[in-house]
């Protein structure tokens, strides 16, 4: 049975999928505040702020008029960019491995497993 509506509702504090950060894109593009585009997302709207920031990049453009070249650079947002940098950010959460932070312990624990026939999870 297939049904026609749909009573769910958004969850809160999850992250945008890169299908809301085209969205966001597109009514920046057209003109919409931060807190419009919140409203019509049903997001926070300091969760559009920091998606946006995370997301501008400039751009250095350049117009000829009259034997004169002016250059500007306007801050524009991208959700391949914001996406990107979303997923760089994601790659440095959580703990780091404490092998990574003492060099010695990797030659420490292969003397253990091979001359004292310790097992990797004894350690």
């Amino acid at each position: 049975m297939t049904h026609t509506y749909s009573n769910t509702t958004n969850r809160k504090g999850t992250h945008l999928s890169y299908e809301k950060r085209v969205q966001i894109e597109t009514l920046k593009n057209l003109g919409f505040s931060n807190r419009a585009i919140a409203r019509e997302l049903g997001r926070a709207s300091q969760t559009i702020h920091n998606e946006i920031h995370r997301g501008t990049a400039r751009q250095i453009k350049r117009q000829k008029t009259q034997h004169k070249v002016y250059e500007y650079e306007p801050q524009i947002y991208f959700s391949s960019l914001g996406e990107k940098r979303y997923r760089q950010n994601r790659q440095q959460c959580g703990a780091r491995p404490l092998w990574k932070k003492n060099p010695t312990f990797i030659p420490w624990a292969d003397h253990l497993m091979k001359k004292k026939h310790w097992s990797p999870e004894a350690q």
